[in-house]
């Protein structure tokens, strides 16, 4: 197993997905959409030998995680471009959220994260579950936010949850004040 083999599978079971969706832009583990001022960024995280030891996973599992950046919200730093459009990374985003898997586990109990052992033996059900945690929970969250009464109600109102919409600050910080 390598993780040539987990973006070939991305490539062939979510791309697909994501380009019905409006999705246009992608890299190996990143893809990117265009609407109306913001851009939605789909972005499966991979894992150093490092971070994959403290998280209890292989460097061929993946999180999976979602973002959207807004044009009327002014960013901190300069965003890549690419074929003359914007491309934030998902941690560049304006309001970031963290999908979870529906599959069990045994071998990593923590549901942000999707197991791919070794061997492979786990890929195809991964990718199955992240695609139908996209389809189910992702693309109506990205929704949510197609409305600009809807942003703008999130940064008065919501409080910052990290297993939720995060990445806006806290209330009253200094970036939610700026955002």
């Amino acid at each position: 197993m390598d993780s040539s083999i987990v973006n070939k599978e991305i490539r062939r079971v979510i791309w697909p997905v994501l380009r019905n969706a409006g999705f246009t832009q992608f890299t190996a583990r990143s893809a990117w959409r265009y609407v109306p001022s913001k851009i939605d960024v789909v972005n499966f995280q991979s894992f150093n030998s490092y971070l994959a030891h403290g998280v209890g996973c292989t460097t061929y599992s993946f999180a999976l995680n979602l973002g959207c950046s807004f044009d009327t919200i002014p960013r901190l730093k300069t965003v890549e471009q690419k074929k003359g459009h914007l491309r934030p990374k998902e941690w560049e985003c304006h309001f970031r959220f963290r999908l979870h898997k529906a599959i069990r586990q045994p071998e990593l109990e923590r549901t942000d994260t999707w197991y791919v052992d070794p061997s492979g033996q786990y890929l195809n059900a991964a990718i199955e579950d992240a695609r139908k945690a996209i389809l189910e929970t992702g693309l109506g969250w990205f929704s949510r936010f197609n409305d600009s009464n809807e942003v703008l109600r999130t940064l008065l109102e919501d409080a910052m949850k990290m297993d939720g919409t995060h990445g806006l600050g806290n209330k009253p910080s200094p970036i939610r004040h700026l955002m």
